[in-house]
């Protein structure tokens, strides 16, 4: 350091003397130097009495001219004090140069004058004889600038030597630490390098170790470093490691290759350095480093953080490495390392174990991921690991995400996440992409993907026609509408290819499912090897099988289903094939419901209700949302929380929420509710016009029932076309009530008068004896006895309106207008006010049968229906009833028997074309397979429910000319019959092979004679033509409701307009063949045949279905379109 000194003042002594002789001047070039920087302090002050040229101050009076000639030259004494010299006790004791401490000494001496010791002076003259032995060049520079040192120009000029940038191996052994500890670098750039060094380099390197031992940023190094060489070249390689600058790289390359000792500890940064930034060709030299110093501590550390996957150590070792790893962050490296060893070794529980605190979605891990994933079978830490993959993986790159993807043998399901994150980040483009992950969603039966990604593709329904109608069976109920839309759109396109081309890209069971789903015949052969390996599994598919077999119900018993449905759970299926099933076991739960609420048993519909309160209680599949929503519309006394719940969360602003809360609503009595959401959703111009006519009517009942018939009769009002589907005596009723809640009881009674009335004809004899015919209206009180029981078959409030006919009786009987009828009546309903005797409704009943023979038996009905009898009392009854029934049969039309209910007669089915339709269908479906479909129409078994009811002796069955003709008609026509099939995946070829024009009218024959138990006789259709004018003024009364049935024909079809008839000039009424079959059933509902206790016409037309209440209140004959609504007469 005393040699560095000195070399550092001596230059700034010579760049400050060539500023000239202005000691500003010189200054101010010595102070811009690197080595004044360089300097101490005392050394400073020691420069600058030679630059101001200081002189020794007088000891007399003179001293004031001696300042003043010393400011003349431009001496600031001020400047001098600032960098004080070092004092005499100090530079006694001090380890610098000989030179220095006698120029020092010399200026004190001149500056203290009278106050320097002699006893100094023996110091002063031992240095005076080491200088003699010679000084350093400055010393002798300086003497010549101040008087002050003019002493030291007698002392001879010592040579300096140059220190040799070769280092010895103490020097280099101080560099075996790690260079990106900023610390240790600061502290190892702060010693005196055994270099020769500028005072530039010196004081960069000074900058450079403070910035390395303060917080905060790395230093920036001097460019001065660059002119190092030699072994001095480590200085800024480690500079470089530190601020992580990779020209280290060809630094410490350099030293490395040279034959020093330097070369060992610079190869061993630059492996360190290279391990660091990835370069694994360094792993050995890092592991294999031996040394106890802090940079071989460094290598091994930095090994075991990042060993390069071709390199495998076992697992003990690797926990012994991981015991010397001390910071969180190498541990967690390090802990990779180890579980793949574990997984090597087969140690996979301990594997799972210390995943578990590890972050699996960083870089690089998840090949190891999938490979435990695919080595362990499933255990609690397998399960969890899988989750976190589940639950984390949006956090995962993209790297990691198409590694996903791609292998085949991981779980389908983490496949089909991987699969969605690549068509949700915009980073992953490209066809071949979506074709994996269009594959892979097929496996795992994902059906809004593989439905999304359709979409996008140009014919995707026709190109991948097994994926579109899997789309279809599986898409949830909450699906996008726009998928939705598109699917029920695409589905005939992709059954139109796989009628040419049945096999695809699905399995053998995945095709046999989906058949079975789409109600065509499948193979069940290749479903039930999937599941033969299970005991329990087998025997409940075998029932499962018999009942879709040919004569089967298609119905399977409920146990038998659940025991199936944990069985396959527990089978080799998986994915796709996995979902399809329970797609096929819901929709046998769910053809199970429809079959329960075919009768109006209480238990039944209990049971029904809590097999879809099941389906849908999980994530429900659309074919199933659309079902139980039409089972919810179809059926009032369905309520089932857990759908309105599903649809509160997935669908609360559609009109499907309002009619699924109402029928709750209902439920528990809330009726004015349940009233307003039906009003609301028969608003909507989404239902057909047909729904909106059902959800009026229940609407009405529920204002009805809530005492709000003022709000019923505005909704009246406001929706005409409605009104004219409803019967005339319900509109009656509800305005009724109306008028007598409003307290207008005149208002009321004219209305139900105006209803009864009657024109009689009468003659009189004139003035002159002539015959005059007049007329009178008359109010038959008879007429008042049957409204009053109106509301008691309907299920409707009867207290308003029963008061208002009573009143209307009343004033009937003040006016002595009650004929014998009446007053039995009358006598009858205080009858059964009582506990009343099977003589004595004998006696009432039976003289009112002598009168009327259908009052009479009404009145046994009635009180069988009231509850007030035993069972023998009720047989007692029923003997009377049909005795009197027997007597006067031949005198009753049939459609005055339809109430008699008790009574074992038989309905008489008149078979619409739909019915016949649907039997020829699946006779033809039999013959292509003896192994059939599942039912996927709510109302496709309605055809199977009739004809059983024929066999078991419940009904007749009958085919107008009408329905044979228009049918014959379509079964000759092979084009016509084919396309009944065109929504079922059938084989084409074996269509072309089975069915041909013989087989067709050999079906068809055979349908006629399955649905032709009774023949109509001789004489029924004498007065066709009264009867045809009946009907049309029946649809001109109705034109408005037929409109809006045209309306939502034209909405489906525009070409449904060319069948419909024309009346006076309007073509918007039924087609001439449904007119006949109209005109049929009145003409037979009043015929007499013995044992038909009523009329009924089984057709899915809304022709048909939308007036029914008026064809059977005008005609007498009922309309029935499900075996719910036939077991109401059956």
């Amino acid at each position: 350091m005393m040699a560095i000194n000195e070399d550092h003042l001596l230059e700034c002594l010579e760049v400050a003397i060539k500023a000239g002789d202005s000691s500003e001047k010189r200054r101010r070039k010595a102070m811009d130097t690197a080595a004044w920087k360089l300097l101490d302090k005392p050394w400073k002050g020691l420069l600058l009495v030679a630059l101001d040229k200081e002189e020794a101050k007088a000891e007399d009076g003179n001293n004031r001219s001696s300042s003043r000639r010393m400011r003349g030259r431009g001496r600031r004494p001020k400047n001098t004090n600032t960098l004080s010299l070092e004092g005499v006790d100090v530079l006694l004791s001090s380890n610098a140069s000989p030179g220095y401490r006698l120029s020092a000494m010399l200026v004190q001496r001149a500056r203290l004058g009278s106050k320097w010791s002699p006893a100094w002076d023996s110091e002063l003259q031992a240095l005076r004889d080491t200088c003699l032995k010679g000084v350093h060049p400055v010393w002798l520079k300086m003497a010549k600038e101040t008087p002050l040192l003019a002493e030291m120009s007698m002392y001879p000029k010592k040579s300096v030597e140059r220190v040799s940038t070769e280092t010895d191996n103490a020097w280099v052994e101080t560099a075996s630490f790690d260079a990106r500890d900023r610390v240790a670098l600061g502290l190892w750039l702060q010693q005196s390098f055994p270099f020769q060094l500028t005072a530039e380099i010196e004081l960069a390197i000074q900058n450079i170790s403070r910035g390395f031992n303060s917080k905060g940023k790395l230093p920036t190094l001097s460019d001065s470093l660059d002119s190092l060489s030699g072994d001095a070249v480590l200085i800024r390689g480690l500079c470089r490691i530190g601020i992580g600058d990779e020209e280290a790289i060809s630094d410490l390359s350099e030293l490395s290759n040279s034959q020093q000792n330097i070369a060992n500890i610079a190869a061993n940064h630059l492996a360190l350095f290279n391990l660091r930034r990835g370069d694994l060709s360094s792993w050995d030299a890092c592991y294999n480093a031996t040394g106890t110093d802090g940079l071989s501590e460094a290598m091994r550390k930095q090994a075991w953080m990042g060993i390069p996957d071709d390199i495998e150590l076992p697992s003990k070792e690797l926990k012994n490495g991981l015991e010397l790893v001390g910071d969180v962050e190498s541990q967690r490296a390090l802990s990779w390392a180890l579980i793949a060893a574990l997984v090597r070794e087969g140690k996979n529980d301990d594997a799972l174990e210390l995943i578990a605190n590890l972050n699996i979605t960083q870089t690089h891990r998840m090949g190891l991921i999938i490979e435990l994933i695919l080595s362990e079978t499933p255990t609690e830490g397998w399960s969890n690991l899988v989750l976190r993959v589940e639950t984390e993986i949006d956090k995962f790159n993209d790297d990691d995400i198409l590694l996903m993807l791609e292998t085949e043998a991981l779980p389908v399901h983490l496949r089909a996440m991987a699969g969605k994150e690549v068509q949700e980040r915009e980073s992953f483009v490209g066809a071949d992409l979506d074709k994996l992950a269009l594959d892979v969603f097929t496996q795992a039966g994902d059906a809004i993907q593989i439905g999304s990604i359709l979409m996008k593709i140009d014919d995707g329904a026709t190109t991948y026609p097994h994926r579109t109608i899997l789309v279809y069976h599986l898409l949830p109920g909450n699906a996008d509408a726009k998928l939705s839309e598109w699917v029920e759109e695409a589905r005939p396109k992709a059954i139109e290819v796989l009628t040419k081309e049945s096999s695809g890209v699905l399995s053998e069971t995945a095709i046999g499912l989906i058949k079975l789903l789409e109600g065509a015949p499948a193979d069940l052969d290749g479903i039930q090897r999937r599941v033969a390996a299970n005991r329990e599994a087998i025997r409940a598919f075998n029932q499962c099988r018999q009942a879709l077999l040919k004569g089967g119900d298609g119905l399977v018993p409920a146990d038998r289903l659940e025991k199936l449905g944990v069985s396959i759970d527990n089978s080799s299926l998986k994915g796709v094939e996995l979902r399809l099933f329970h797609a096929v076991l819901d929709r046998l739960r769910f053809n199970r419901a429809i079959r329960l609420l075919e009768d109006h048993r209480s238990d039944h519909t209990k049971m029904a209700i809590d097999i879809l309160e099941k389906l849908v209680g999980k994530s429900p599949r659309n074919r199933i949302v659309d079902g139980v929503r039409q089972m919810v519309l179809e059926h009032d006394s369905i309520a089932i929380p857990a759908f309105a719940e599903w649809h509160r969360l997935n669908a609360s602003s559609t009109s499907w929420y309002q009619i699924i809360t109402a029928s709750i609503e209902e439920s528990r009595g809330q009726y004015l509710n349940a009233a307003r959401s039906l009003h609301k959703a028969s608003l909507d111009v989404e239902f057909s016009f047909e729904n909106r006519v059902r959800l009026a009517r229940r609407a009405l009942i529920a204002y009805a029932h809530a005492g709000r018939f003022s709000e019923a009769v505005q909704m009246l009002e406001s929706q005409q076309a409605l009104t004219s589907a409803l019967t005339g005596l319900f509109q009656l009723y509800l305005r009724v009530c109306d008028d007598a809640q409003r307290q207008q009881p005149e208002a009321a009674k004219r209305k139900i008068m105006d209803w009864i009335v009657q024109t009689e004809t009468f003659t009189v004899e004139g003035e002159d004896g002539e015959i005059i015919e007049k007329q009178r209206k008359t109010y038959p009180s008879d007429e008042l006895d049957l409204l009053f029981t109106y509301p008691n078959s309907r299920n409707l409030p009867k207290e308003l309106w029963q008061g208002r006919i009573r009143a209307a009786i009343t004033h009937g009987a003040r006016d002595n207008r009650r004929s014998q009828r009446s007053k039995l009546e009358s006598q009858f309903r205080d009858l059964l006010r009582d506990q009343p005797s099977v003589q004595e409704v004998e006696s009432v009943a039976g003289e009112a049968a002598q009168l009327n023979p259908t009052q009479g038996l009404m009145m046994f009905e009635r009180a069988m229906n009231s509850g007030l009898f035993a069972i023998n009392e009720m047989k007692a009854l029923l003997r009377i009833q049909n005795g009197i029934f027997r007597l006067n049969e031949s005198k009753l039309p049939i459609r005055t028997r339809r109430k008699l209910r008790h009574l074992t007669l038989k309905p008489l089915i008149l078979i619409d074309t739909n019915l016949l339709i649907d039997a020829a269908k699946e006779k033809i479906g039999w013959l292509l397979s003896d192994e059939g479909g599942i039912e996927i129409n709510a109302h496709g078994s309605f055809h199977r429910t009739v004809r059983f009811k024929a066999d078991e002796g419940m009904v007749e069955l009958s085919i107008p000319k009408a329905a044979e003709f228009e049918f014959k008609n379509m079964m000759s026509n092979l084009e016509r019959v084919r396309s009944l099939f065109n929504d079922v995946w059938i084989d084409e070829a074996q269509w072309n092979e089975r069915i041909n024009e013989k087989t067709a009218q050999e079906v068809c024959a055979e349908v006629i004679n399955d649905y032709s138990t009774w023949k109509p006789g001789t004489n029924d259709f004498d007065e066709v033509e009264a009867f045809e004018q009946q009907t049309i003024d029946f649809m001109v009364e109705h034109r408005d409701t037929y409109w809006a049935v045209v309306d939502g024909k034209i909405a489906n079809s525009a070409q449904s307009l060319d069948n419909r008839t024309k009346i006076n000039g309007e073509a918007i009424y039924p087609e001439r063949g449904d007119r006949d079959i109209m005109r049929d059933a009145a003409m037979l509902a009043e015929t007499t045949h013995k044992g038909i206790g009523s009329i009924l016409v089984a057709s899915r037309d809304s022709d048909f279905w939308i007036v029914r209440r008026s064809l059977e209140e005008v005609f007498g004959f009922g309309v029935v379109r499900t075996a719910r609504e036939l077991s109401q007469w059956v």
